[in-house]
């Protein structure tokens, strides 16, 4: 009677982990992790190599620092706006973030800063001159009519990563 209940309790928590698990694995498949990365040209030293990324639709090929400027969880919105060249993003950033981007601004200016989402780059915009209130602008590689949805995507995912911070 005690081995058949140990063996029920053991079926019982491991189909429970694993309810869990696909429950974990369903909600990061639609994740859009952000995350500003600063292109690295010329001698970098302190950064041992770069990661070469390449824009989807214009196949420019771009050098990265390994380490993000902004991360996933010092991004707080993410808007789609109307400037005189089209439709771009704007990403809106923590205090901390805001510095961070202020001084690879300052230092990288000329560089370009590229949104990578899920590791994969979606845009890119030439750094010229410094950001100081922490908003970024760029212009996507994405078709128009994907961009509403875009954003909201990685809107939810911002809202998940700052619940669970």
């Amino acid at each position: 009677m005690n081995i058949r209940f140990k063996f029920i309790a053991v079926i019982l928590c491991s189909s429970l982990c694993l309810l869990a698990a696909c429950k974990k694995e369903e909600d990061l498949s639609n994740m859009k992790v952000p995350r500003l990365m600063i292109e690295t040209r010329g001698v970098s030293y302190g950064n041992l190599s770069s990661d070469l990324v390449v824009l989807p639709l214009s196949r420019t090929k771009i050098n990265l620092h390994q380490e993000p400027v902004v991360n996933e969880f010092e991004v707080i919105n993410i808007d789609l706006v109307k400037v005189e060249m089209g439709m771009a993003i704007l990403i809106y950033t923590t205090e901390r973030g805001a510095r961070a981007l202020y001084r690879a601004s300052v230092t990288n200016n000329g560089n370009r800063m590229v949104l990578m989402i899920n590791g994969n780059p979606v845009g890119a915009r030439r750094i010229d001159g410094a950001i100081q209130d922490g908003k970024f602008y760029t212009f996507v590689e994405l078709p128009d009519d994907e961009l509403e949805q875009f954003v909201l995507d990685v809107k939810d995912t911002i809202t998940q990563l700052q619940a669970e911070k």
